[in-house]
Order: structure tokens, then sequence, then C-alpha cells
């Protein structure tokens, strides 16, 4: 019978007879769990029927509850000793020049964050977007219209001229289409100005400085650089996606270590509708000094 063989082959516990247990202590035990390098510790090993086997097993189920704590514990030490992060301070902007806006900074900073004489925050625009940041010595302040398309408000931004030693600042504002030809200075990476349209506003603004040059300050010039620049992007509100309206808002332009390319896309960007463009220019106060450099493409 299969069951008589069976037990032919391994004896029931107690009815072992001297011959099968000598065979048994004889062999040496050829479980796969004997190797630790080379079997998981979360295996389930066969049943083991002599000492040193046994003992292989009861090092691996103790090595299996031993692992998870020292991770444990490793995790815990890192936790604890992790250097507490810096406390924040909350700062807002001037209540008298419109919404007021809150900020979280690092309260060693909150202290350096650049204010206007009015006490209302600065910022330096990148790209699209507008950054808190401390004043520097060569900074002027610009009052520049952002917002919702027809409910802008002045927002402080801080420009710092490219030449310390005869680089001016200035703004303009105009309508659209700008009526100015700005390609890039491939020599030095800048957008300039190198042509007026004729018959236009900027035009306008060029030859009523020629004849008054106490308004050249406001008034563009080949040779221009560009800076910076009020356009047109679209957001969205809080909540679900679906039941938004797109927005369509006014924010600035940073113009500085940006591509030619998005710098004309920004540009470009906006209605007629949208209200007109406010360009910040830097102008070399030593004109044989001026390097105007087109061949980039062109943008008004």
């Amino acid at each position: 019978m299969v069951v008589g063989t069976a037990r032919a082959a391994w004896p029931a516990m107690g009815m072992e007879t001297g011959k099968t247990r000598a065979l048994r202590s004889a062999r040496p035990c050829r479980c796969p769990h004997t190797s630790i390098v080379t079997r998981s510790a979360f295996l389930t090993p066969p049943a083991c029927f002599d000492t040193a086997c046994q003992q292989t097993k009861d090092l691996l189920y103790l090595g299996s509850l031993l692992v998870p704590f020292g991770v444990f514990a490793a995790v815990a030490l890192l936790v604890v000793n992790r250097p507490s992060e810096a406390t924040t301070k909350t700062i807002e902007s001037n209540p008298k020049f419109g919404e007021v806006r809150e900020y979280e900074v690092s309260e060693d900073d909150a202290d350096d964050v650049a204010r206007d004489s009015g006490g209302e925050l600065c910022y330096r625009a990148v790209r699209y977007t507008p950054f808190l940041t401390e004043r520097e010595e060569f900074d002027t302040v610009f009052r520049l219209e952002v917002g919702p398309v027809g409910r802008t408000t002045p927002r402080s931004y801080l420009f710092s001229p490219l030449n310390r030693a005869s680089g001016q600042l200035y703004s303009i504002t105009l309508e659209k289409p700008l009526g100015l030809i700005i390609e890039e200075d491939k020599k030095k990476g800048r957008a300039r100005i190198v042509e007026i349209v004729p018959n236009s506003q900027a035009a306008q603004l060029a030859s009523k400085a020629a004849l008054d040059p106490s308004v050249r300050a406001s008034a563009p010039e080949v040779g221009d650089v560009l800076r910076g620049l009020t356009t047109t992007v679209v957001t969205w509100g809080e909540g679900a996606l679906i039941a938004q309206t797109p927005q369509r808002e006014i924010v600035v332009f940073g113009c500085d270590n940006q591509k030619f390319s998005d710098v004309s896309v920004a540009m470009k960007r906006g209605l007629v509708s949208d209200g007109m463009v406010t360009l910040v220019l830097e102008r070399d106060a030593r004109p044989r000094d001026r390097d105007v450099a087109g061949g980039g493409g062109g943008a008004s």
C-alpha cells in the first residue's frame, strides 16, 4: 500500500527504528535553506530533522524579525536628528495700494525683503513670475499696472541697470501696435530697438523728444535695451476646472537672460482690448558707445 511505503520511507515520530535513526543521524542536512547567503530570510524552509538545520532555521527567523526593527530604528534616528526647519514669518503688502497680499518667508530674511518708499513690497520679474527680492544698490523702482484685465493695480518692480556706469532706466507706455522694431543683439544677448516705425505713437514721442530734450527720458530711441514689459497671460481660478472661466491677466515679463524667441512671444501676446503696454528700457547715456546689432528677427 502507498501508506505502508511512505511509513517505510519516513517513519512517524515515535515509531522509527534504530536503523532509520542511524541513517538519519549519519546523513548531513541537505536542506536548501542552510546557506544564509543564498536564501532569503523571509522564505519558509522545509522541516528540519537535525540540530544544525534547526539552528540555521532559527537564525533566519530571528533575522527576519530584527531587520524590520533595525530599519525602523534607523529611520527614527534620522527623523530625530534632522535639523529643524527655519521658522517663517508672514509679511504683507501695504493695504493702501489695493488688495493685501501675504507671503510666508524665512524669519531671517523677512527684514531684508525689498519695499518701496511707501512700504509696498517690491518684486523682481523672472520671465512671467514676480519674486520677492532684496534691494540692491543700483535698483530703480517702477510702478507697473498688473492684474486682471480691466481691474489692474500698481505693483512695484525692481530693475538694476546692466551698465552701472552709464545705464539709464526708464519706462514708456504705448498702445498696440507698439511701433517699435526690436531685434536680438547677438553679440550681447539682449533685445534692442533697431527701428521706430514712422507715424506710430512711438515715432511721435521720439519726434517730440528731438525738439524738447527734457522729455527725452520718456521717449524711445534706437539702441535702447528692452529689460521688461507688461503682457497678457490666461489664468484659471480655484476650484473644479470645468466650472472655471479663463481670465486674462496682465503680468510683467522680465527679459534679462531670456531667449529672444521667448521675449518675442511675450511681446506678441495679448489683444488691443487688453490695454496699453508698458516697456522698461535701458539707455546708454553715452551715444557713441551704443552697439546696435540686428539680424535676429524682429518684434513690434
